[in-house]
């Protein structure tokens, strides 16, 4: 098979990106996957027939069945965009606004789409925690460490480890710090995660952690 310069570039491209696959991971670049798609285009293109058995469609039903695949799955996309960007206004508004309420409002309704829904879901957290400050009521305070703590179970993050840490040892809450405080590195946390009996809570409110703190 005789090929053109492009077809020969196209092979070079693909060996040296399956070759360093065997290494490293450059999929994770979506620059390299895109690449490599061009370059299967470009092979394709050179080296298979235009024309052959097994290249005809017999059926006239597969590629109407493959199009509305194909625009079923862009339709879907472009509502999962639609509904992104409307959550994002909604997170928009609720930092622009002055009442807490509304922010709660806003926060609440950008957590029903799904593009946005964890960080509505982080930001609610911190919106009791702020309220529980100002407020000084524990409901609030309570509803926000539930909040951020399933959050960060999910996403673990160094700022909600750092602010559960923080909460915990104020609280006296020893076996959830300790639990937090297991994702720190061992030789950090062998530092920082105390025995109950040392002074990192508070003396005189020291709990087991099995109240209504989460």
């Amino acid at each position: 098979i005789r090929v053109g310069p492009e077809v020969a570039w196209a092979c070079a491209m693909l060996f040296l990106m399956w070759f360093n696959a065997m290494w490293t991971r450059p999929f994770h670049r979506i620059e390299n996957a895109l690449w490599m798609a061009f370059a299967f285009a470009l092979a394709n293109r050179g080296m298979l027939p235009k024309v052959s058995e097994w290249t005809e469609l017999r059926r006239e039903w597969i590629v109407k069945l493959f199009g509305a695949s194909m625009a079923a799955v862009a339709l879907g996309g472009l509502i999962f965009l639609a509904s992104g960007m409307y959550g994002d206004r909604q997170l928009r508004l609720a930092l622009e606004t002055q009442e807490a309420g509304k922010q709660l409002e806003y926060l609440q309704n950008a957590e029903k789409h799904l593009m946005v829904s964890d960080l509505a879901e982080r930001q609610i957290a911190y919106h009791y925690l702020a309220r529980a400050r100002v407020t000084g009521n524990v409901d609030y305070l309570v509803e926000g460490i539930n909040r951020l703590h399933t959050y960060f179970t999910r996403e673990p993050q160094s700022r909600e480890l750092n602010r559960l840490l923080g909460l915990y040892s104020k609280l006296g809450e020893i076996e959830l710090y300790e639990s937090v405080a297991s994702y720190l590195h061992p030789w950090t946390s062998s530092d920082i995660v105390s025995s109950p009996d040392e002074k990192v809570f508070p003396s005189g409110n020291q709990k087991s952690g099995s109240g209504d703190v989460k």
